[in-house]
């Protein structure tokens, strides 16, 4: 027995030695990586949608910020670190699809880099993902970081002044523009579809009278219709053309510059809530859409409130009423298409023992605008609206009705107004900075309103 319990033993202390030599050599543990193993970012099933839900790290972060949904099922989310990690996550219909780490570009500021803010982004699947930063202070032109998706590497970068992204049909160039600023049109790729190296930037400045566009529709590769608070203009060729903006609604809504949006062969452009236009290639107009005769029922008045959001994958518009400012509105004026409220007319007042007042007694005044429709927009307009040109109404649904159907997560509050829709997304990004709720535009209820 003592011949085989010696080796043994012998055998486990030159075993325990080899370990203990290896441990001291190896030194203490590092500092574990940044966010450890543990993934950025919680997604699940959620009702008809995806929680996403932001899982902190050690390191404390500067900021979450996320994109507007993005044309491609996609969204991207920023989160920059304390120890100044600027890092993007793109997800694609509510689910991770890539992580990017971003290196300081050459010939931009540590201080500059460290604290940029993610202001908008496009998708180009599969290949590019374009993201825009803001730099401060203000003044400083904001960032447009190409990432190639492909490599996992920044393709190229682009400073230029812009607030907003949009690409071109066929995905060949983006366009940078925003209120203050020229239209930058970047190229993304070579006649063969590749990747290029560099954006080949065409600046194009703003028509005469212009500040800027609020938003754009791309025609082509540079062709493309704008529009602001003096109108559409449209630039072809080389060339502007202009539409002044018509006369503007009672109501008041301010100059918020319209917006456009893109159905088959049709155009469409909205100056401001309630007015809807469509419009040729070239941005001339070809007939004016009457919205009251598409919503009927309770909330018929809706149709002098409709913000135009843009056009789904269907080739269908999207609306939300808005609350006018009633800004400048004439006391006596009417919204044309919905019917002028009865005046009330005063009883003559007469007094016991006294001879009956004349007759003709001047009726009460007719109440101004926003007595008239300030009890209506009170009484809410958290509604949305679907509407396929050629048909002779709109679906819509209510965020009241809607929301139970949807099975949202405890953490989601139901939203108000038009949830931050971006119609060609085909989905809802709802919710705060920590917990977000991508929602399929398929699963939303919608119903003729009654």
């Amino acid at each position: 027995m003592k011949r085989i319990l010696l080796p043994a033993l012998a055998f486990l202390l030159v075993t325990l030695g080899l370990g203990a030599g290896w441990f001291l050599r190896r030194g203490p543990a590092g500092p574990p990586p940044e966010g450890g193993d543990r993934p950025p970012f919680l997604v699940q099933a959620a009702g008809q949608g995806q929680l996403i839900e932001f899982q902190p790290s050690e390191i404390p972060i500067r900021s979450l910020r996320w994109s507007r949904p993005l044309p491609g099922r996609a969204a991207v989310a920023q989160v920059l670190t304390q120890s100044n990690r600027q890092q993007a996550f793109l997800f694609v219909d509510g689910h991770l699809q890539a992580t990017l780490t971003l290196v300081r570009p050459a010939g931009i500021p540590e201080n500059l880099f460290h604290f940029a803010e993610l202001q908008d982004a496009a998708y180009l699947p599969g290949r590019l993902l374009l993201l825009l930063y803001r730099i401060s202070p203000p003044g400083e032109d904001p960032l447009v970081v190409a990432w190639n998706l492909e490599k996992g590497a920044i393709q190229w970068t682009f400073r230029g002044p812009g607030s907003r992204l949009v690409l071109s049909p066929e995905a060949r160039t983006a366009f940078l523009f925003g209120p203050g600023a020229p239209v930058q049109i970047l190229r993304l790729t070579g006649k063969d579809g590749s990747s290029l190296a560099g954006p080949s930037p065409t600046r194009v400045d703003l028509p005469p009278g212009s500040t800027g566009f609020t938003d754009l529709l791309a025609m082509g590769q540079g062709d493309f219709l704008a529009t602001d608070a003096t109108g559409l203009s449209a630039w072809r060729g080389g060339t502007w053309s202009q539409t002044p903006a018509p006369t503007r609604s009672p109501l008041g809504f301010g100059a918020d510059g319209g917006s456009l949006a893109h159905t088959g062969d049709s155009y469409w452009w909205q100056p401001e809530p309630g007015q809807l236009i469509q419009v040729g290639a070239d941005g001339r107009p070809s007939g004016p859409q009457d919205l009251s005769t598409l919503v009927a029922g309770t909330h018929a008045r809706d149709a002098a409130l409709l913000h135009l959001l843009g056009a789904d994958a269907q080739g269908a518009l999207w609306f939300a009423p808005v609350a006018p400012d009633f800004t400048g509105s004439p006391l006596d004026a009417s919204v044309p298409g919905l019917p002028v409220p009865e005046p009330v007319v005063a009883a003559p007042a007469t007094v016991p023992g006294s001879p009956e007042a004349p007759p003709g007694a001047p009726a009460a005044p007719t109440p101004s605008l926003r007595e008239t429709w300030e009890p209506y927009v009170k009484g809410g307009l958290d509604r949305l609206y679907r509407w396929k040109p050629g048909t002779p109404s709109m679906q819509g649904f209510a965020w009241a009705s809607a929301w139970p159907r949807l099975g949202p997560p405890a953490v989601i509050s139901m939203p108000t107004g038009d949830g931050g829709l971006v119609p060609d997304s085909g989905a809802f990004l709802l919710g705060g900075q920590e917990h977000r709720w991508w929602l399929p535009l398929a699963s939303v209820p919608l119903a003729q309103p009654r």
